[in-house]
């Protein structure tokens, strides 16, 4: 194999690792709202195949959650501490999260200037049932609760404290 071919397969997989690393980031921090009908889309082996692909909720929807029990809200049996006068963070994390404590350092610093704010963090090893309900892949993953505990909006990363700041009003502003 000639020189030339090495170099330019060694480009091609730098340039490739970087898009992905890129594409990654981007997504870190980003606020997603969640509706009941909220769906990812899972098509890479579907596309391979020819088929449609595959819709699979973030959070169960309300149909499910009339077969299953509570879907999209998140009830005060729960959680440890009782749900936000205006709106709750409910915050994932591990103890071997890095990102999870200046997380938790931007959300509490917003209750000076929202009062109705409650943080809540539970920790993903001690609550597998809300992590496997709520498809919790990383950490910190925040959900967002309005004062009736239904979710949202959801963050997976370390939020951005603007867009954040703006998805709370959103949430205090609008009917439960």
């Amino acid at each position: 194999m000639s020189p030339l071919v090495v170099a330019a397969a060694l480009v091609g997989v730098i340039a490739l690792a970087t898009v992905i690393g890129l594409v990654l980031r981007s997504q870190q921090g980003r606020i997603r709202p969640v509706d009941a009908g909220t769906h990812a889309l899972i098509g890479i082996a579907a596309a391979t195949h020819g088929t449609p692909p595959l819709a699979i909720p973030l959070v169960p929807s309300r149909a499910d959650a009339a077969a299953d029990g509570p879907g999209d809200v998140i009830s005060a049996a729960d959680l440890p501490e009782p749900l936000g006068a205006d709106v709750t963070v409910v915050q994932f994390s591990s103890e071997w999260c890095t990102s999870c404590v200046a997380t938790a350092r931007l959300v509490d610093g917003l209750r000076g200037e929202l009062p109705g704010l409650r943080r809540i963090e539970l920790d993903v090893d001690a609550h597998p049932e809300l992590v496997r309900r709520f498809r919790v892949l990383q950490t910190p993953t925040l959900l967002l609760l309005d004062r009736a505990g239904a979710v949202r909006s959801r963050i997976g990363g370390a939020p951005r404290l603007a867009p954040l700041r703006t998805e709370l009003d959103r949430i205090i502003g609008s009917p439960a």
